[in-house]
């Protein structure tokens, strides 16, 4: 088990940046997903994205490989991308992938918008499920084969309390949960954290990378342990009510929730990317019994190119991909805009 989860945090960091991640919130949250799923695609213009192409095949492999195999194959993945469309395979592979239906699974919009998926030979069914604990017990029933959009946290208490799930995808580097506070708090650097009470959702990502930055600052190594108390919500939208009434001083919460911030008159005072470069959101899972049929492991191939086309089909055209994002999902356009831009 500790292999795994070891495997499952380093993966973390060599997949590429899709779109669609989740809040992460608990099975008890009602509230709408995070939908920062696109600013890693936005706020990646390096493409950094590209970089877990390879990473399902060698999932059970030893991870620093894996994550150094994965490189090599984004490279050559995303130079493809703008190249002529392949022939399509003659057989079709199916997969089944869970989400929430109000975050942004902006990749597979445009592959399926834009032909990738049919001439890649892979059928992704998206199934939305709001509510993570329900989309875990569909994985585990085999009425779906992946999830993509709920966060780091929960995944990654799923495998430490023994599910065998491995991770092998995911959908965000850069651009998301980001620390909010009022404007008259002061924030310079990690140090304005001393002392002060930190709102995030409770098994949300801010959960492992709000953590984890603090940690190596010397700020938070155990709760028995820290220069700063963190306070636990059940949504992001309480986090961002306790910032706003003066019950934290500072509060993370996913993307996607920077208008609802606005409108409460709080800012942005620190992004993760900042401080811990390429680190991770939403991954994507599977269980490993999944992952090690060859068939499946060609399946994700597919997929993966298909969403690699696409991600390269984003960088020039974030206006018209929005306008696709909005017309796949209940979203306001202005909502859209914030994360796919």
């Amino acid at each position: 088990m500790k292999k795994v989860l070891v495997f499952a945090i380093t993966s973390m960091l060599a997949v590429f940046a899709l779109a669609g991640c989740s809040s992460g919130e608990s099975a008890a949250s009602s509230a709408p997903a995070d939908t920062s799923a696109s600013a890693a695609a936005s706020a990646s213009a390096d493409t950094a994205a590209s970089a877990s192409a390879d990473t399902a095949a060698s999932a059970s492999a030893d991870a620093a490989a894996s994550a150094s195999a994965s490189a090599d194959t984004a490279a050559s993945a995303s130079a493809a991308s703008s190249a002529a469309a392949p022939a399509a395979p003659a057989d079709t592979l199916k997969v089944t992938m869970a989400a929430q239906n109000n975050s942004g699974q902006v990749f597979q919009y445009i592959a399926d918008e834009h032909g990738f998926l049919e001439e890649e030979g892979v059928d992704v069914e998206m199934i939305y499920i709001n509510n993570g604990t329900d989309a875990f017990q569909s994985m585990d029933a085999g009425k779906v084969d992946i999830m993509s959009t709920y966060g780091t946290g929960s995944p990654l208490i799923q495998i430490s309390s023994g599910k065998d799930y491995t991770i092998f995808g995911g959908y965000m580097i850069i651009g998301e949960t980001p620390c909010y506070g009022k404007p008259e708090t002061e924030w310079t650097d990690l140090e304005s954290f001393r002392g002060k009470k930190i709102g995030i959702t409770r098994f949300g990502t801010p959960d492992i990378v709000l953590k984890g930055i603090l940690h190596d600052a010397g700020l938070y190594n155990s709760p028995e342990d820290a220069e700063v108390e963190f306070v636990e919500f059940k949504t992001n939208q309480e986090t961002l009510q306790a910032i706003a009434n003066g019950s934290v001083d500072f509060g993370a919460t996913a993307t996607g929730y920077q208008l609802q911030a606005e409108a409460l008159g709080l800012e942005i005072k620190m992004w993760p990317d900042d401080y811990w470069n390429d680190h991770s959101c939403c991954r994507m899972e599977c269980l490993t019994s999944f992952i090690e049929d060859p068939e499946k492991q060609e399946a994700l191939y597919r997929m993966f190119r298909a969403f690699i086309r696409a991600e390269d089909y984003l960088q020039d055209n974030k206006a018209e991909v929005v306008d696709l994002v909005v017309k796949n999902l209940d979203l306001d356009k202005a909502t859209v805009e914030s994360f796919v831009y």
